[in-house]
């Protein structure tokens, strides 16, 4: 019966683990939308933690686009490109992290900061598919 148990939950690991390869490179489109849209620096010019409903006013989105922000922001709140705290009223706030605060000299600040977390965002999705060029049969 141990050896059934041990055995199941070897499985159920390989499988996490091909399943987490597979999907990663949403980390990475997730990233690249993050600074495509400037949340990095919406959020410190803001200057404090900011809502969900601030940041969205904040953004340059449709209106129609933006149910899908709370999504993007989970996704980079669990990769660790940005945290909450809770503010007063029971509500949560965005704050930078010391990934998303990384700065460059004020004149090449944005470019700098967009290229470089691009270029990882890149390696990562490079990396995804080439998971799938080896798994899916030609």
């Amino acid at each position: 019966m141990g050896s059934e148990v041990r055995a199941s939950h070897e499985l159920l690991q390989a499988q996490a683990h091909i399943w987490n390869h597979i999907f990663s490179f949403i980390n990475s489109m997730s990233l690249k939308c993050a600074v495509q849209l400037g949340i990095p620096d919406v959020i410190q010019k803001h200057g404090q933690p900011m809502t969900l409903s601030e940041l969205v006013s904040a953004l340059p989105i449709s209106p129609s686009k933006a149910d899908f922000i709370p999504r993007l922001m989970r996704i980079l709140v669990h990769s660790g490109f940005f945290a909450q705290e809770s503010l007063s009223g029971g509500e949560q706030g965005y704050v930078l992290t010391d990934a998303s605060g990384l700065r460059a000299p004020a004149e090449r600040q944005s470019h700098e900061r967009k290229a470089l977390l691009t270029c990882h965002a890149q390696s990562h999705l490079n990396r995804s598919m080439a998971v799938f060029d080896h798994l899916v049969p030609k």
